[in-house]
């Protein structure tokens, strides 16, 4: 498979994938993008921040398939009301890898504590460039349940509001933030919404940049966002009810993302967005 290291991108180094072997076994290893970076080499994506350890940049990942805790750090359970540390994590391991210029294809394991195959993933991720400040990445991922599963979120166990779980995107740390989509601004207003794109804007330490998040084609998932605690972008796959596939079902997300070396404004997003839907 591809070692930690490998790269997606063509002439500039966009994003390198991290395998996740070798994390501690309470951040549930699993495959990963980081850094990511804008074609001027800005990274905006950041990995096992102090506040939350388990965030591991760019990825797709669950909090909870039939009990295991496929996202890292403690575990919400409605009997129990608060988060606990459980002995409750899985891993996400690479069965194999196929990597060529702007694409990358690889075959996932989602594994319990006990070793125990839950889901099998096929995740492919690729880059183009559009201009001379703007690329694109695709990620795809195609879960196909091994037994009867149950695919969950803190918010599908009754946490209100924290419904996280499916595509992450853990940011660095940036000034001057702003977070909007076509109906709403700020993340009291973008959080839980179902807007058909989410931007995030702002000065990263390496400089501006933006990043336009589509939701996915194949169904209305709202966005978690966090900004006055930490800063992320999520769309949420089980945001107040588990999703349910019976042994041999598929689950298909796709997810695009335009990273761009400058900070647009809310009509400068639209307009990208509008050429978008007519190119």
């Amino acid at each position: 498979s591809l070692p930690d290291g490998g790269e997606l991108g063509g002439a500039a180094l966009l994003a390198t994938v991290q395998s996740g072997t070798g994390l501690a076994t309470r951040l549930s290893p699993r495959p990963y993008l980081h850094p990511v970076r804008t074609l001027a080499g800005v990274p905006v994506t950041d990995h096992l921040p102090a506040d939350h350890p388990w965030h591991l940049g760019a990825g797709f990942t669950l909090q909870d398939v039939n009990g295991t805790n496929f996202w890292g750090g403690k575990t919400y359970i409605r009997a129990s009301g608060p988060y606990e540390e459980r002995q409750d994590h899985g891993r996400i391991i690479e069965r194999s890898t196929v990597s060529g210029p702007g694409l990358l294809e690889q075959e996932l394991s989602w594994q319990a504590s006990d070793g125990a195959e839950l889901l099998r993933e096929r995740r492919t991720t690729g880059s183009r460039q559009l201009d001379r400040r703007t690329w694109q990445l695709e990620l795809r991922t195609e879960l196909t349940a091994v037994v009867d599963s149950s695919l969950g979120s803190p918010g599908s166990n009754g946490a209100p509001g924290s419904g996280y779980g499916g595509f992450f995107w853990r940011l660095p740390a940036c000034a001057e933030a702003e977070v909007f989509t076509a109906e709403g601004r700020g993340e009291p207003e973008v959080h839980g919404s179902a807007s058909p794109w989410l931007a995030w804007a702002a000065d990263f330490p390496g400089g501006p940049a933006t990043l336009v998040f589509a939701a996915p084609a194949e169904a209305p998932d709202p966005w978690f966002v966090r900004m006055a605690d930490y800063p992320a972008v999520g769309s949420a796959l089980a945001w107040d009810r588990p999703v349910v596939l019976a042994a041999g079902d598929s689950l298909v997300r796709t997810f695009t993302v335009w990273i761009v070396d400058a900070k647009l404004s809310p009509a400068e997003v639209a307009e990208l967005m509008a050429n978008r839907v007519s190119a």
